[in-house]
């Protein structure tokens, strides 16, 4: 019993010796300040744990050293608010590393809340335009009226749930492109009736991304480069009225057409989340997709011919012209909010 006694002792005041006395608190800029004991050697970046209890201790670095008295950066702004005066800070037994600006071993879960436009969609399509024929059998009513790539509409919706230094991602997303509208004769030279035809499409798609790499500065704030899988599924609707301004002739639907389409993409993205009020801050993030395949793709068309016009024009070739298919490149930004906690 005695031998035992004498090693805790041993033990102890081996302890008290490298141990550092806080002194000064800032946690408004997360700063603490310590005073070592005489002999103890304090270096400039070396890791520090702040024992709040017996339980429980924030770790950072030393940024400033002077003599026994040093500076340790604490980013753990919750923590900080529990530090006080008198408490001590021992060095790190080694499983401890500052999360200043450092790839982060443990990381806050994530919520996000977006716009996400799309420079380059997944899927591309085209808005075909009414041509009045000029014989009685013409073999086509349509023609290209402009190629659709893009949208500025776009909601989106994730979680990043942390796996140790990593992360999972899912997320949802929606899009829709704004109708595209051309006007078109009916009958050759004549204005009226006319033709509007309007295309536009919407998309639901669902991916996930795992977090390879996160740099961390803050409490919650980083830097994330991801890659995942991205599934799209899009709708293009298309139809084609005939109007007349002087109200002549009545309006009608002269063809329809809707066309579905699913795409499966490689994403690769990268992030950075400004976390500063709170729990709450900004988000901002690019992702390039790389469309592999396109499945589901179906087709149904009804064109309704009139005036006598022959029954030449077929929903296949309605088909060509609308054009529906997978793109060969995408990329799309993430603007909006985060919730990390």
């Amino acid at each position: 019993m005695k031998y035992i006694l004498l090693a805790s002792l041993f033990l102890i005041t081996s302890s008290l010796g490298h141990a550092a006395t806080v002194k000064k608190v800032n946690a408004a800029k997360g700063l603490v300040t310590v005073v070592g004991n005489e002999g103890d050697t304090l270096k400039d970046g070396a890791i520090y744990c702040v024992h709040i209890s017996p339980i429980e201790k924030e770790c950072g670095s030393i940024i400033k050293v002077k003599a026994a008295v040093a500076v340790i950066k604490l980013d753990n702004k919750k923590a900080i608010k529990q530090v006080k005066n008198g408490m001590i800070a021992r060095p790190s037994d080694g499983s401890a590393t500052s999360s200043s600006l450092n790839v982060l071993s443990t990381q806050p879960t994530r919520i996000y809340t977006a716009l996400s436009p799309s420079p380059l969609l997944p899927f591309i399509f085209h808005s075909p335009e009414y041509v009045a024929p000029e014989n009685t059998t013409p073999s086509s009513l349509w023609k290209d009226g402009g190629k659709i790539s893009n949208t500025l509409f776009g909601v989106a919706f994730a979680t990043t749930f942390p796996i140790g230094k990593f992360g999972l991602t899912p997320g949802v997303r929606y899009r829709k492109t704004v109708a595209n509208e051309v006007e078109s004769n009916y009958d050759p030279d004549h204005r009226n009736p006319y033709i509007a035809s309007s295309t536009s499409a919407n998309a639901l798609g669902v991916w996930l991304d795992f977090q390879a790499y996160r740099l961390g500065f803050g409490e919650r704030s980083g830097i994330t480069m991801s890659a995942g899988l991205d599934f799209d599924s899009s709708v293009v609707t298309f139809k084609a009225t005939k109007k007349d301004d002087t109200g002549t002739t009545a309006e009608s639907d002269i063809a329809k057409a809707t066309s579905k389409l699913s795409v499966a993409s490689l994403r690769v993205g990268g992030g950075l989340d400004l976390v500063f009020y709170g729990p709450f801050g900004v988000t901002l993030g690019t992702t390039v997709l790389v469309p592999l395949a396109a499945s589901s793709a179906s087709f149904s068309g009804d064109v309704i011919e009139g005036e006598g016009r022959g029954a030449t024009e077929t929903a296949d070739d309605l088909k060509k012209k609308i054009d529906h298919k997978k793109a060969s490149f995408a990329a799309e930004l993430l603007i909006g909010t985060v919730f990390a906690f």
